[in-house]
Formats: structure tokens, sequence, C-alpha cells
């Protein structure tokens, strides 16, 4: 995700591991792999394996939560793979009280 020009333009490098640094700068993006990975060959790994992950887009306001849905949604490939299907959670956009953030949960899953 981060070698996209769309997506780094909004979160400039701030795509994280299972969670954001505490007073992370917004916005930016969390991943966390769900499924898949690491099965290999003596090739290599094994053509079409798919990974899955959760992605949380993280903001100050809901201008700039559409705004990476939309970029995360453009997205054609990445230093893994390629990103063949995206699912978007389209139950209620989240908004966190404590933190004052808004949330929006997507599913990937990426082709290596």
């Amino acid at each position: 995700l981060n070698a996209d020009s769309n997506v780094d333009g909004l979160v400039d490098g701030r795509i994280y591991t299972q969670l954001a640094p505490d007073n992370a700068t917004m916005p930016c993006l969390v991943y966390r792999m769900t499924e898949g990975g690491g099965e290999r060959t003596l090739s290599g790994h094994i053509v079409g394996q798919t990974n899955q992950a959760q992605l949380w887009l993280l903001a100050d306001s809901y201008g700039e939560i559409i705004q990476m849905k939309t970029a995360v949604l453009g997205v054609s490939g990445t230093g893994y793979g390629t990103i063949s299907t995206v699912y978007v959670d389209e139950g209620p956009d989240n908004y966190d009280f404590d933190d004052r953030l808004f949330v929006k949960i997507m599913d990937l899953q990426i082709l290596n």
C-alpha cells in the first residue's frame, strides 16, 4: 500500500502493523494479516497463494476516511503481490468517542 502514490499521499508512510502508536499522526492505516502466507515449495511461494488482511482506516475527519477508502479501492498491486479483491465492511462507519477518531474497516485478499 505504501508503494501506491494515492495512498501514500494521504497517510505519508503512516502504515502500521497490528496497532498504531500512541498519539500517532492522523490519518493512518493499520493492518493485520488474517489468513495465508508462509507456505512454500522448493522453488518458492505456491502460485496462486492468497493472503488475507484486515485494514483499519483511522482519521480525524470523515472526509479523510472517504479519501482513504477510495485510494485503497484503486490499488492494483503491492510489493507482496496483486490485490485481487477488496471487501469493504459495509456496516456503519465507526466513530471512536474515546479517541475521537473516525474508523473504517476493510478486508483485502492479496494474490501472490
